[in-house]
């Protein structure tokens, strides 16, 4: 047909692929929720990419985000890990420019939560902290080819966005927020991210960490990996 839907299918094969969607506009990255009612995804069935989201069980769609700006699209949402929002990078044809948003997974006013982005910065990734309390995200918020950590309240806040730490140059390859053990405390302790360093130490990557909530950041350059520390 020349457009692209939403399958579902079960990695064990017990039931056939199962057709989602069905529109003559393209219906793109999907995501199941966490709690496995739900699938959201982008769709220009009401013109740019805005974000839907499809009930399992009845099939019924809604749609979760409504841009009045021309010639922006949602792309990658993720649910949180609670089920409770839904969080996506607005992106900016005309630049290429990437900015983070929430919105509650059940429709509702969508909230930025990024800063002020200087010209020319952007956006890179994001993950959630294993309690879903907060985001945190790399970006060039600040500096044009410095990439900084930041955390965020899952559903933005008047404090905004706190940095955690200057990562490096970019580009970014990921940050990674991952439960590493079990903890007595819902809270998520430490952020970490991993950026180039190729004018210190060569080809390879920095990882550093620093609280989520703010707070002194780290450096680990050597390791390869992002993750996400719990407090033990």
């Amino acid at each position: 047909e020349g457009n692209q839907e939403i399958y579902l299918g079960y990695t064990d094969g017990s039931k056939p692929l199962e057709r989602l969607t069905q529109s003559p506009g393209q219906d793109v990255h999907p995501a199941v929720s966490p709690d496995g009612n739900s699938v959201i995804f982008a769709t220009d069935r009401w013109g740019g990419l805005e974000l839907a989201k499809l009930n399992l069980t009845d099939k019924s769609i809604v749609r979760l985000t409504e841009t009045t700006a021309g010639g922006t699209d949602v792309i990658e949402p993720r649910f949180s890990l609670d089920s409770t929002r839904v969080v996506y990078f607005r992106y900016r044809q005309a630049d290429g420019a990437r900015e983070l948003y929430s919105v509650p997974s059940t429709g509702g006013t969508a909230v930025k939560l990024n800063g002020v982005v200087t010209s020319g910065g952007n956006v890179w990734s994001y993950d959630f902290s294993p309690d879903s309390a907060r985001v945190v995200y790399f970006g060039e918020q600040q500096t044009v080819g410095i990439s900084e950590l930041y955390s965020v309240p899952l559903a933005g806040g008047a404090r905004g966005a706190e940095a955690l730490g200057k990562a490096g140059p970019k580009p970014i390859h990921r940050v990674d927020l991952r439960r590493r053990r079990r903890s007595r405390t819902a809270e998520a302790a430490r952020a970490v991210g991993a950026a180039p360093f190729g004018a210190c130490r060569g080809a390879g990557l920095s990882t550093g960490s620093a609280t989520a909530n703010g707070g002194q950041a780290s450096n680990a350059a050597g390791h390869r990996k992002a993750r996400f520390e719990r407090g033990s």
